[in-house]
């Protein structure tokens, strides 16, 4: 049989014990009751040639959540796998959700999707799982996507319209220290990262972690086609804890920045090292000036770049502040990514 004849949708299919997974998908949900049914819809309509399977952690729902993951486990048993929990573990921050998943994400590759986003291309696993068996330098593939409202409809939102003119294949570790412009619900990555010491000792754990790490360990390649969509502001949803989602990013740059210094992680090529070099600069060079000093010591021809760092991050201050509702902070690192790039 072709493998292209051996894709069918997941729901007619049956496996036995001893067939490798080889996609693991980690869905985390809390009172998504009117979201849950879509988003499990658009695990089991994938058209795969191999076997994958969801891990749905229904974080002590109260609003009828728990009820609809149990029913589709029961329908779909060789695709959900459903964990439920007496009492929120999220709001804990001690990586207790993370670790309690890990056993049961038994595949080669990760993908993740939150129970109020959703998948919309039924071939999304293939792509991704085909660019990477293709090419093992690609430590993770992420896609374009669509942003809607609670209702499901689409909206436009400048910032994340930002993110896609932002997103790039080959190297991105630069691109994402300036910042993220990369969604969860649309990656699917290599799981010995979340294995690796990089991802494992970080200060916090975020989904910005997993894209530092892959970038860090590898190329990752950008599809443009739309493959999912992401709901805006839903309750329980990342962008409604910002104050810790933004702590949590200053955190993670610093300990990369510092991963870099101690050349635990780096770039060969010159051009971009000196881009992620000056991202480090921005980074520390205020707030951490020890670190920023260990990074001149080591590294003296960033010395070079320190005038042009702060110029940079004194555009950056004014525009967030002062003209935030025309300022575009990608525009600002492709201008001086140019200047670099001789």
């Amino acid at each position: 049989m072709k493998k292209d004849e051996k894709k069918k949708d997941m729901a007619e299919r049956r496996f036995s014990e001893d067939e490798p997974v080889m996609v693991s998908i980690r869905c985390i949900t809390y009172n998504h009751a009117l979201y849950i049914r879509q988003c499990l819809d658009g695990f089991v309509m994938q058209k795969t040639n191999f076997r994958f399977q969801a891990v749905v952690h229904d974080d002590a729902s109260t609003d009828g959540t728990t009820e609809i993951v149990r029913e589709y486990a029961e329908k779909y048993p060789d695709i959900i796998i459903p964990m439920y929990e007496e009492e929120n573990r999220w709001s804990k921050h001690d990586g207790s959700l993370l670790s309690i998943m890990l056993p049961l994400m038994k595949g080669k590759y990760w993908a993740e999707c939150e129970g109020d986003d959703f998948w919309t291309d039924p071939n999304k696993l293939q792509k991704q799982v085909d660019i990477m068996e293709a090419n093992p330098n690609i430590s993770m593939v992420f896609t374009a996507f669509n942003t809607v409202n609670e209702a499901g409809l689409l909206v436009y939102n400048k910032i994340y319209k930002g993110y896609q003119s932002f997103s790039r294949s080959g190297n991105i570790l630069p691109r994402l220290m300036w910042r993220n412009h990369i969604l969860t619900v649309s990656i699917c990555m290599k799981r010995e990262l979340v294995d690796s010491v990089v991802y494992t000792h970080a200060p916090v754990n975020i989904d910005y972690l997993t894209f530092l790490t892959a970038a860090s360990h590898g190329e990752c390649f950008y599809v443009t086609e739309e493959t999912c969509s992401y709901r805006i502001n839903t309750t329980g949803s990342v962008a409604t804890r910002s104050e810790y989602i933004t702590n949590s990013l200053d955190k993670l740059r610093v300990y990369f920045s510092s991963l870099y210094i101690d050349k635990q992680i780096g770039i060969n090529d010159g051009r971009k090292k000196r881009a992620l070099v000056l991202s480090i600069i921005w980074t520390v060079a205020f707030h951490h000036k020890q670190l920023f000093r260990d990074m001149v010591k080591k590294n003296l021809k960033s010395v070079l770049l320190i005038p042009f760092a702060f110029c940079i991050k004194a555009i950056d201050f004014i525009g967030v502040r002062i003209f935030s509702s025309c300022y575009n902070p990608f525009s600002l690192y492709n201008f001086w990514e140019k200047i670099l790039y001789f």
